[in-house]
C-alpha cells in the first residue's frame, strides 16, 4: 500500500482534531461541588481563587454548600453564620456576582444539607437545641445514625422548617441559579421514629391489621411495606413542597439534588425499586421525582474506585442516562478517592453515550477541595484520602503530564432547560386548615379530569400541590375523615401556579373581605372586641424583627397590625402570605387584630411587596389616607433617646420609638437604629397606620422594618432622599427589620 501524502494525512489529523473539539465543546453541564468542611469560598480571595480554577478548567457551574448542618454561609433569616465565617462574610451574594462576571459566566447552584442538622454543639441558635423534638430517632431514642443527627421529615415543624430555608435563599437571592438538595434522605431503615411522625403514621393508619410492629409496643416494624412508604413520602412532599413555590416565586432557578447511588447500580425499573438503597434503605425515590418533574436535575452521587468498581461506574451511568425522563441527570465521579488518572479515565465512562445512545445533562465531580487520592498502595480495602493537588483543575482544560487531550479542552454552553424556557403545563398549590386554621393532616385530594385521577395526600401542615399539569379546567375534590368534602374549579395555565385554599368544617368565624373593611368598623369595636377572619393577607413586617407582631397587607395596600396570642414555632418573614383568625380590637390606640392565630398559606417574591410613598405627617393623617400603606417621610429630629426620637414635619411632630425591637439576624439581640442627634434632618419609611393618643388625639405610628429606613439627610436638604435600599435586587434587603414611630400634632413623646 502506498504512504499517504503528508499533506492528506495534516489534513485528516486536523479533521479528527476539529471534531475531538467540538465533541469534547458539546452542551454540557461541569461542575464541582464545593463543601464547607473544607476552604472553598469563605473568604473573597477563597471565592476569587475558585473561580478562576473552574474557568481555566473550563467548567460552568459551581455547587458551594451555604448550609452545612444548621448554619449558614449566607444572610440567612432563620439560621446562625457558620462557626468558620466569624465575619459574616456573605459568600453566596459574593459568589453570585463574581462569578456571573466571569466570561464566560458561571452558574451558581446553592447546596443545602436538607435533613442532616446536627453541627456546632456550642451555639444555642442551632436547630438542634432549638428543637430536639424534631429529631429523627430509631426505636432505642437514639439520634445519631453513625452518619450526622438529622431533623426527621415526618415531622411537620422540622419539614416545614426545612422547606423555609430553602425559599429564604430564593427570595432574598433572585440571581442565584439553583438550590441543591442533599441528605434530604432518612439515615437507614431503622430511623424515622420521632413521636409525632410515629403519632402522624398510627393516625392514618392504626386501625390496620396488617401493619407489622415491634414486639411490646405501638411502633412499626421498620421493614413493614407501609412504614416505609410513608417514610418515601415525607421526603417526597417536602421536595414537592420546595419545588412548587420555587415555580411561583422564581420559576427560573433549578432545583436539583445529590441523590444516593450505593453499590452496583440498577440494570432496569424493576431493580431500582426491589434492590436500590436509595429506595429501600433511605427512603429517596429520585427517579419518581424526574419523573413527576418536582426537580429538574438529579445529581446521583456515583463515587466509586476505578481501583476496584469500575463496573460500578458503567452500571450506574448506563441506567442515569437512560432514566431522565422528561427531566435530566448528571453522572458524577468521586475524584477525592480516586488519582488523576483513574479520575480521568472514570469521566471517560461517564461522559460516554449509552449502549442506547443517551448523554448524561452533564458531569459532576466530588470535591473541588479533593482533587487526587494517596497513590499509595493500601495494604486492603479501598483508599479515601483527602488530597488537594491543585494541578487536577489545570489538567481538565489543558494539556499536562495526566493527559494530552484534556476532558474539557474548550468552553462549553450548559445546555438550556426547554420546560423551564418554554412550560408546557402549568402547577397547582395549596394548603387544606379548619376553620380555626389548623391543618387537616392526612386530608385527601384528589384532581378530576375528563375521566382521569390523581391523588395526593396533605401532608402535617395540610399542604397538597399537583406539579406539572396540562392547561385546561380541572376539579379538585377535598375529603377527610370527619369533614365534609369540598370541590373547587381550577383553570390550570402554562407556566403558572394556581393557589387553591380549602377551609374544611365550615366556617366559625365569617371571612372579612379585606383590611378596609376592618378600619370601616374600628371606630365601633364593642368591648369584647369583633371575631374576624383574614385569608391571603401579605406580611410586611414579620415577628423576626417585631416579636409576637406582624403587620400583614390586602391587595388593596391597606395594612394593619397582627398581635399573635402565642409566639410563632417558625418566624414569619416579609413576602410570607399567611391566614389570620383573631379579634378585632384597640391595642395601644390603634385598630389591631388582637389573640390572633396566624397560619402560613402561600410566599410572594420580595418583588411583590408594596413600594414606598413619599408623603407627609398632615397628609398622612387626613381621612384619606388608606391606613396601613408603606409611606415615605423626613423631619429635624427635636428629641432624643435610647428608647427613641421625634421629628417635626412642618409643624406635624413624628415620634419613632425604638424599643422592642429585634435586629436582623437569629443571633442579634437589639434594634440596629441609633436615636439620631437632635437637629438632625431625618427620612423614614415604614408601615402608617392611625391610632388614638392618651389625649384622644388622632395619632399616626409609622412601623420601620429595617434600619436603612431610617437616614440621616443633609442640613440643606429640601426634598425627600430616596431610600437607596428600596429599589431593584436590594428591595431585599429593606423589608427585614421594624421599628416604631408615631406623629402627633401635639403632645409629648411617649415609650
Amino acid at each position: 500500500m502506498k504512504s499517504l501524502p503528508l499533506i492528506f494525512l495534516l489534513a485528516l489529523l486536523m479533521i479528527v482534531g476539529r471534531n475531538s473539539v467540538a465533541e469534547n465543546a458539546r452542551p454540557e453541564l461541569r461542575a464541582f461541588w464545593a463543601d464547607g468542611f473544607n476552604d472553598g469560598y469563605k473568604t473573597p480571595q477563597q471565592v476569587d481563587q475558585l473561580l478562576q480554577r473552574l474557568h481555566d478548567a473550563h467548567c460552568n457551574a459551581i455547587f458551594a454548600q451555604m448550609r452545612k448542618r444548621g448554619d449558614a454561609y449566607y444572610q440567612s433569616h432563620y439560621e446562625p453564620w457558620a462557626s468558620d465565617d466569624t465575619a459574616h462574610f456573605d459568600a453566596l451574594a459574593y459568589l453570585i456576582e463574581k462569578a456571573h462576571a466571569m466570561n464566560p459566566p458561571i452558574a451558581v447552584h446553592a447546596w443545602i444539607n436538607t435533613c442532616a442538622v446536627g453541627g456546632d454543639a456550642k451555639n444555642p441558635f442551632n436547630i438542634v437545641h432549638l428543637h430536639p423534638d424534631w429529631l429523627s430517632l430509631d426505636p432505642q431514642n437514639a439520634d445519631y445514625d453513625n452518619e450526622a443527627t438529622k431533623i426527621d421529615p415526618g415531622n411537620p415543624g422540622a419539614a416545614d422548617w426545612t422547606f423555609r430555608i430553602y425559599l429564604d435563599v430564593v427570595r432574598h437571592y433572585p440571581n442565584v441559579d439553583g438550590i441543591h438538595f442533599d441528605f434530604v434522605r432518612y439515615g437507614g431503615p431503622s430511623w424515622g421514629y420521632n413521636p409525632v411522625s410515629v403519632a402522624r403514621f398510627n393516625q392514618q393508619f392504626g386501625d390496620r391489621t396488617d401493619i407489622r410492629r415491634i414486639p411490646g409496643t405501638d411502633l412499626p416494624d421498620p421493614a413493614d411495606p407501609t412504614w416505609k412508604q410513608w417514610r418515601r413520602d415525607q421526603v417526597t412532599d417536602l421536595v414537592r413542597k420546595v419545588f412548587a413555590h420555587v415555580m411561583a416565586i422564581n420559576p427560573k432557578v433549578i432545583v436539583s439534588g445529590s441523590m444516593i447511588a450505593w453499590s452496583d447500580g440498577p440494570n432496569n425499573e424493576e431493580e431500582w425499586f426491589t434492590k436500590s438503597a436509595a429506595m429501600n434503605r433511605v427512603f429517596q425515590d429520585w427517579q419518581g421525582w424526574l419523573q413527576e418533574g418536582c426537580i429538574d436535575m438529579a445529581c446521583p452521587m456515583t463515587y466509586f474506585q476505578a481501583e476496584f468498581h469500575t463496573d460500578y461506574q458503567k452500571d450506574w451511568a448506563e441506567f442515569i442516562k437512560d432514566h431522565q425522563y422528561h427531566r435530566v441527570a448528571t453522572v458524577a465521579v468521586g475524584n477525592w478517592m480516586n488519582t488523576i488518572p483513574q479520575t480521568l479515565s472514570l469521566m471517560q465512562i461517564s461522559r460516554a453515550p449509552s449502549v442506547k445512545g443517551n448523554l448524561p445533562y452533564g458531569i459532576m465531580l466530588y470535591s473541588y477541595a479533593g482533587t487526587n487520592a494517596s497513590e499509595e498502595k493500601p495494604a486492603r480495602g479501598p483508599r479515601v484520602f483527602l488530597n488537594l493537588q491543585p494541578e487536577f483543575y489545570a489538567c481538565l482544560g489543558q494539556p499536562s503530564s495526566y493527559v494530552a487531550q484534556p476532558p474539557f479542552p474548550t468552553d462549553a454552553l450548559i445546555p438550556p432547560m426547554d420546560w423551564k424556557l418554554h412550560p408546557k403545563e402549568g402547577h397547582i398549590k395549596g394548603f387544606i386548615l379548619t376553620s380555626g386554621l389548623d391543618p387537616v393532616d392526612g386530608a385527601t385530594v384528589t384532581l378530576h379530569r375528563s375521566g382521569k385521577t390523581l391523588t395526593r395526600i396533605a401532608d402535617g401542615t395540610g399542604f397538597y400541590a399537583f406539579v406539572n399539569v396540562a392547561p385546561g379546567d380541572v376539579t379538585l375534590r377535598v375529603s377527610a375523615p370527619g369533614f365534609a368534602p369540598q370541590e373547587s374549579k381550577v383553570v390550570v395555565t402554562a407556566g403558572q401556579v394556581a393557589t387553591v385554599l380549602f377551609t374544611l368544617g365550615g366556617a366559625a368565624v365569617p371571612r372579612t373581605p379585606s383590611v378596609l373593611a376592618l378600619y370601616g368598623s374600628a371606630a365601633h369595636i364593642p368591648a369584647g372586641g369583633t371575631p374576624v377572619r383574614l385569608e391571603q393577607v401579605t406580611v410586611t413586617i414579620g415577628t423576626d424583627t417585631f416579636p409576637g407582631n406582624l403587620y400583614v397587607t390586602d391587595v388593596h395596600g391597606a395594612g394593619i397590625r397582627v398581635r399573635l396570642a402565642q409566639p410563632p414555632t417558625l418566624p414569619f418573614q416579609p413576602g410570607d402570605v399567611v391566614s389570620v383568625v383573631g379579634t378585632l380590637a384597640s391595642v395601644e390606640g390603634e385598630p389591631a387584630i388582637d389573640q390572633a392565630t396566624a397560619r402560613l398559606t402561600d410566599m410572594r417574591p420580595l418583588s411583590a411587596l408594596p413600594a414606598p410613598t413619599a408623603t407627609t405627617g398632615q397628609n398622612l393623617l387626613a381621612a384619606s389616607a388608606t391606613p396601613g400603606t408603606l409611606a415615605q417621610v423626613k423631619g429635624r429630629v427635636t428629641e432624643s433617646s435610647a428608647a427613641g426620637f421625634a421629628l417635626d414635619d412642618n409643624g406635624t411632630r413624628i415620634e419613632v420609638p425604638l424599643a422592642g425591637r429585634k435586629d436582623f439576624g437569629v443571633e442579634a439581640t437589639g434594634f440596629s437604629v441609633t436615636s439620631p442627634a437632635v437637629g438632625a434632618n431625618v427620612a423614614a419609611t415604614g408601615i402608617a397606620v392611625v391610632a388614638t393618643g392618651n389625649d384622644k388625639s388622632r395619632v399616626v405610628r409609622l412601623r420601620l422594618r429595617d434600619g436603612n429606613d431610617v437616614q440621616t439627610l443633609p442640613a440643606t436638604a429640601a426634598s425627600f432622599m430616596q431610600n437607596p435600599y428600596l429599589g431593584g435586587a436590594a428591595l431585599a434587603v429593606a423589608l427585614t427589620l421594624p421599628v416604631t414611630i408615631t406623629l402627633r400634632r401635639r403632645g409629648h413623646f411617649r415609650k
